[in-house]
């Protein structure tokens, strides 16, 4: 009956010794890991990003009709309303396609605007 017990007792003894060492080198490759990716961390050089500047297509009514403008710029005309917001929205997912940041801005014939839409990351919310 001894010698059972102390086989137990070695046996139970080697056990907690080996989940003692897997727990080391557990802790012991988290450390290298952490100290791994710091130093990488400390490698990186942050590059500033350039400020990508937001094309913003209006869709609005004017005395020769409906007009898509860009910039000041006329874009396109159309004669309804419903052809001239279908165009600033395709010019809107074109330069998002392309890369680049994109807002269409949707007026109601009072020149309120009725609808507004971004494509690219949305601008900063501002009060008002």
């Amino acid at each position: 009956m001894r010698d059972r017990n102390e086989r137990a007792t070695r046996e139970a003894t080697t056990i907690v010794e080996a989940e003692q060492k897997a727990r080391v080198e557990k802790t012991e490759r988290l450390r290298a890991l952490r100290l791994g990716q710091e130093a990488a961390f400390a490698r990186h050089e942050e590059k500033p990003m350039a400020k990508q500047s937001r094309k913003v297509f209006h869709s609005s009514l004017t005395k020769n009709g409906w007009v898509v403008t860009e910039g000041g710029e006329t874009v396109s005309r159309h004669s309804n309303q419903k052809a001239n917001e279908a165009a600033a929205v395709a010019a809107g997912r074109k330069v998002h396609k392309d890369g680049g940041l994109a807002q269409v801005v949707m007026h109601k014939a009072t020149g309120v605007i009725r609808e507004e839409r971004t494509y690219g990351k949305d601008p900063e919310r501002t009060p008002g």
